[in-house]
């Protein structure tokens, strides 16, 4: 039943990042279509407006043609930046950007946190609550929330008995944090706690490193940029290259010889050169058998590490953040890319602990308590420890399909999608940069990018044809997961025990395909054929 205080619309989207907002513009390009979207944040930017940890960065570079974010000619055509790499308030000037050109928050409803989405069977619409109790009622529900939407913080005992202040990266002070005279601890060496540690190392009183894994950082390169030669005949042909790779940058691995055909001294040229442009290239361009075959990611790392261990001068700090021993497979874990992150352990107040050999025993009212009976004392305590990623974004929504299905249920025993953006059971719900899509592993813009498209297409498709409800089937539900999980078990990702492209990050997660690891050509190609042949692994009803 309805109340007054529900609100009909024709599309419902949850989020207003990059996702979102793609999908709204899109969708408006459409004609004709009402459109909400709701956003937990007061303001744009999803991921990137809660993200304001020191030194955010996003991993992906804007080339000198601008085609790095959205693919709009309103946007790329005008927008500038002084350096390769757009910090957190580049990335928020650039949706101020967005919305002025597109005035997107005339349909956005900020603050507005969504706690329930159900589909009702008899009227075949979705009905989507927010925490402050507003209602809306949809025939089309869009999940934009990114595979990056719910943190996660190990369950240590004692774990919120610190009497001093905790943050965790995925929700810091938008006023900023003073670290002045302040003893601090960090826990977390991933892509959030690389990027910290190198900003506050000499901001703060001391600072103590809670490392598990060594992370394989790249420099990042940051360079500036003249923004006063752009080729803008070039944006077209850049976009369409974009999508032609696995990572869904305009560089790509490279397919077409067997790096142990050709001789040591020329795979060593293609490391220097890749080493020297920098950002992921090392990674991301180099030999795709990184992927498959352990030889050429030991020799990769070989490499890596005779570039970086001379930038640490303690023997001892350095065998943990640079071990002699390749600690996992190269390129199996995601790369961080880093600016003077091995440098922070040089300064006199910067403290390592290896926590694979020494554990966390216990959070303490004073700090952490190790297992060698030592107790580290802060003033403040940063969790920079990642996400339930990929699910968990979605599991923490009360998201029921048809018969009152919950997609808890539905994914109780294995994650199930279709092209990762449907699911069986759930009509009319579509989804993008989440589960068995190339999320992870690609530019997220990209794989956005695609995504949106296909979505839009399909929902005008819909619209012309007068169809009330699509719903993938079970078969091509259950094949598109066969798919996803044949080419993770090809690849190396199987042999990583801790990994958030896997699930292994999380204790007691399955690990099982969440990533689509044919990367984003394959993807795009797989995802072009749906559309083109007529959307067949859909069930479509008048």
């Amino acid at each position: 039943m309805t109340n007054a205080n529900t609100k009909e619309t024709d599309v419902v989207i949850v989020g207003a990042g990059f996702g979102g907002i793609y999908q709204l513009i899109r969708l408006r390009k459409l004609g004709g279509l009402s459109i909400q979207v709701l956003e937990e944040a007061p303001d744009l930017g999803g991921l990137w407006y809660w993200n304001n940890y020191p030194g955010k960065f996003p991993s992906f570079p804007r080339s000198s043609t601008r085609t790095d974010l959205f693919p709009f000619p309103e946007i790329y055509e005008e927008w500038d930046q002084a350096e390769s790499f757009a910090a957190r308030d580049d990335i928020l000037r650039y949706f101020r950007l967005v919305d002025n050109k597109f005035d997107v928050k005339r349909d956005i409803r900020f603050n507005s946190k969504v706690v329930s989405t159900h589909w009702d069977d008899a009227s075949l619409r979705w009905t989507t609550t927010t925490a402050d109790g507003a209602v809306f009622r949809s025939k089309y529900l869009l999940l934009c929330i990114g595979f990056a939407a719910k943190m996660y913080t190990p369950d240590w005992k004692g774990i919120g008995s610190f009497k001093g202040t905790v943050y965790h990266t995925s929700k810091w002070p938008q006023e900023g944090v003073d670290f002045k005279g302040k003893r601090v601890g960090i826990i977390g060496t991933g892509a959030t706690g690389v990027q910290v540690i190198q900003t506050i190392y000499d901001q703060c009183d001391s600072l103590t490193v809670f490392q598990r894994t060594p992370n394989i950082a790249f420099p990042m390169r940051l360079v500036k940029l003249n923004n006063e030669n752009r080729r803008s005949d070039l944006f077209p042909t850049i976009l369409r290259r974009r999508l032609q790779t696995f990572s869904g940058f305009s560089y790509d691995l490279v397919y077409d010889e067997n790096p142990f055909d050709i001789s040591p001294e020329e795979r060593e040229l293609h490391y220097e050169e890749l080493w020297e442009k920098g950002s992921l290239r090392f990674w991301l361009g180099t030999y795709s058998e990184i992927f498959y075959d352990s030889k050429i990611g030991q020799e990769c790392y070989e490499f890596w590490r005779k570039k970086t261990a001379s930038r640490v001068k303690d023997p001892a700090v350095r065998e943990l953040l640079i071990p002699s021993k390749l600690p996992h497979h190269f390129g199996i874990r995601r790369p961080s890319l880093e600016q003077r992150y091995y440098e922070a352990f040089n300064h006199p107040t910067t403290k390592l602990i290896d926590i694979r050999g020494n554990p966390i025993e216990e959070v303490t009212p004073k700090g952490v308590k190790t297992a060698d009976g030592t107790e580290h004392e802060f003033d403040i305590l940063i969790f920079a420890t990642g996400f339930d990623a990929m699910t968990g974004g979605m599991k923490q929504i009360d998201i029921r399909g048809q018969n009152g299905l919950s997609l808890l249920e539905k994914w109780n025993d294995a994650t199930r999608t279709c092209l990762g953006m449907t699911i069986n059971g759930f009509p009319n719900m579509f989804f993008v940069y989440g589960p068995q899509a190339p999320s992870g592993l690609a530019n997220g813009p990209s794989c956005i990018d695609v995504q949106s498209e296909w979505v839009t297409r399909c929902i005008d498709y819909m619209e012309k044809n007068g169809y009330k409800t699509i719903e993938a089937t079970p078969e091509a539900e259950e094949e598109w997961t066969n798919l996803s999980n044949d080419l993770m078990n090809k690849t190396l990702f199987v042999d990583v025990p801790i990994s958030w492209h896997v699930g292994s990050n999380v204790p007691g997660k399955r690990v099982e395909a969440l990533n689509f690891f044919g990367g984003l050509s394959m993807y795009v190609k797989k995802i072009g054929e749906s559309a083109d042949g007529g959307y067949t692994e859909f069930v479509f009803e008048q």
